[in-house]
C-alpha cells in the first residue's frame, strides 16, 4: 500500500465525521460534563500566615515600608521630605486600588490626614 492511496480515504473519512458532528448532536451518554473552573488564589505560605498576627502599625511605620528612610515626621510634627514622598506614594497606591476595585478610598485618606494632624 502506498501513502498516496491512504490519504484520500483518510481525508474522506475525516470530512464525513466532521460534517456528521456538525449537524447531529452527540448522544447524551458521550457528552462529558464540564468541570467547574478552578480558581486558585496565590499562596504565600508562612508569610501569609504571619501577616494575620502582626501588630497594628503606626503611620510612620507604614510610610517607612513605602520607602521613607529615617523619620517620616520632624520634631514639630510636620512631614520630612522623605515622609512627604512616602505619603504621596501611599495616596497614589490607594487611588490605584480605587481605580482597580471601584471602592472609594477618600474616607481612608481623610482618616489618615486626621491621624497625621491628631498624633503628630
Amino acid at each position: 500500500m502506498h501513502f498516496l492511496q491512504i490519504l484520500p480515504s483518510a481525508k474522506r473519512n475525516w470530512q464525513e465525521k466532521t460534517s456528521e458532528r456538525a449537524f447531529s448532536p452527540a448522544p447524551e451518554s458521550t457528552i462529558k460534563p464540564e468541570a467547574a473552573p478552578v480558581t486558585r488564589k496565590p499562596s504565600r505560605g508562612k508569610e501569609k500566615q504571619s501577616l494575620k498576627i502582626q501588630q497594628m502599625k503606626t503611620l510612620e511605620e507604614l510610610l517607612q515600608e513605602l520607602g521613607c528612610e529615617g523619620n517620616a515626621f520632624d520634631s514639630t510634627g510636620e512631614f520630612t521630605k522623605a515622609g512627604e514622598k512616602a505619603y504621596d506614594r501611599l495616596e497614589h497606591l490607594l487611588y490605584d486600588i480605587e481605580s482597580l476595585t471601584g471602592k472609594k478610598v477618600t474616607p481612608i485618606i481623610k482618616e489618615l490626614d486626621r491621624i497625621c494632624n491628631e498624633n503628630y
